[in-house]
């Protein structure tokens, strides 16, 4: 019996330090600030980027031409800092002439230097079976204008042609 009753003050005792320990725990100073690098503006509208970057900035409506066919694009261009680099989204649907393309979607990053768009996929939002992200080249002689074309960077495609929408 009083080894009963000396095994139940010790696991008491035992207890009651624990608890002792987790309340003085939580009185921990206030957390650490913690200093990230700082990353380049983002800018949607041009504002900080380039002329040229800040003008292309924006949706775009056209189409490209790959093995399956004529294919919907729509392209929406970020300018990212004022050195001319930008991240764009490159998205593909059926087309009227084509209604049994899949739609999909992909990740670009690239440059606007010296009138020259150049764009590589980076990586999938939505991606079909089968389908391989492209890289986009376009000499871009009026990027206020209201539409662009050039090649895409595939042994099997051809063109993409794009319309501003906004």
């Amino acid at each position: 019996m009083v080894v009963v009753i000396i095994a139940f003050a010790v696991l008491f005792v035992v207890g009651l330090g624990a608890a002792g320990f987790l309340i003085l725990r939580s009185d921990d100073p206030a957390p650490r600030q913690i200093t990230l690098p700082s990353a380049s503006p983002l800018t949607v509208d041009g504002g900080g980027a380039t002329e040229e970057t800040g003008t292309i900035a924006g949706a775009w409506r056209g189409t490209y031409t790959c093995p399956q066919g004529d294919t919907g694009l729509r392209l929406t261009i970020v300018a990212v800092n004022a050195t001319g680099d930008l991240t764009a989204t490159f998205a593909f649907f059926p087309v009227a002439s084509n209604p049994g393309v899949p739609s999909g979607s992909f990740a670009m990053r690239g440059t606007l230097r010296d009138g020259t768009l150049n764009l590589i996929g980076d990586h999938w939002i939505s991606r079909p079976s089968n389908y391989e992200m492209v890289s986009l080249q376009a000499s871009v002689t009026d990027p206020a204008g209201s539409v662009f074309s050039g090649t895409i960077d595939s042994t099997s495609c051809r063109s993409f042609s794009v319309r501003r929408v906004s």
